[in-house]
């Protein structure tokens, strides 16, 4: 899974430099002609399916019936990934054709989940976001086991490393992140009266806040196969 993560990752990488769409202020959006254009890229283990304008506002996602609207122009890149013989990581990288701001946000789907969540798609693209997404490589369909995948392929669940990782090795891990859930709220809100009042976080106050939610991003990193390190122990503020 980690894979298709990655390799998502890259083709909208690329589709945005390959449009000429620079940061803002100065920002230059894609036209349906270079979006058009990215069907000829080519890149390892990629089959790119589709590269389409869709400015009529509305998407209906492939094998539904049931249309997405209230879209704003954008260009739609699908298709396939197969690192592996018997690999079929189906992804979609929608890119705003208008007023792109800049960011990429990756949209997750939950658990085994063997579908590609057009409505996260659809809310990026709303919020001027470029946004990709995959199947994680298998496909959802009614009536089974979600993570049947794991049983038929094992090769594709290495080692157990969803059991030994997600549930024994990240489990002191997760609870310790669950138990200073409560001061974490207490040093937002303090810090947050603080920048009211004076305009400034102290830098102790700040130091620790950064520490508690890198550590809990380290954690969901490891847990969710992103990372193979071992999250340290230990508050980390970051660079200075």
């Amino acid at each position: 899974m980690t894979t298709s993560r990655l390799s998502c990752l890259a083709i909208c990488t690329l589709c945005l430099s390959t449009t000429t769409v620079a940061q803002p202020p100065s920002a230059q959006t894609p036209t349906p002609a270079s979006c058009a254009e990215l069907a000829a890229q080519r890149l390892p283990d990629t089959t790119i399916r589709t590269a389409e304008a869709v400015t009529s506002g509305s998407f209906t996602p492939p094998g539904s019936r049931n249309a997405i609207t209230n879209l704003p122009p954008f260009c739609r890149v699908a298709g396939e990934i197969a690192p592996t013989r018997d690999s079929h990581i189906l992804f979609e990288a929608w890119l705003p054709l208008q007023t792109w701001n800049g960011r990429f946000s990756g949209v997750g789907n939950g658990g085994w989940a063997g579908s590609i969540p057009f409505g996260g798609l659809a809310e990026q693209i709303r919020r001027n976001n470029a946004s990709a997404s995959t199947n994680t490589g298998h496909e959802d369909r009614p009536g089974t086991d979600m993570a049947r995948f794991a049983f038929d392929y094992p090769e594709q669940l290495t080692k157990w490393a969803v059991l030994v990782k997600s549930w024994l090795l990240a489990a002191p891990q997760i609870l310790i992140c669950w138990a200073m859930l409560p001061l974490l709220h207490v040093v937002c809100y303090v810090a947050a009266l603080s920048l009211l009042f004076t305009g400034t976080i102290p830098r102790d106050m700040f130091d620790l806040l950064m520490g508690i939610v890198r550590w809990r991003y380290r954690v969901a990193a490891y847990a969710s196969l992103m990372r193979d390190e071992y999250p340290p122990f230990r508050l980390d503020p970051g660079g200075r």
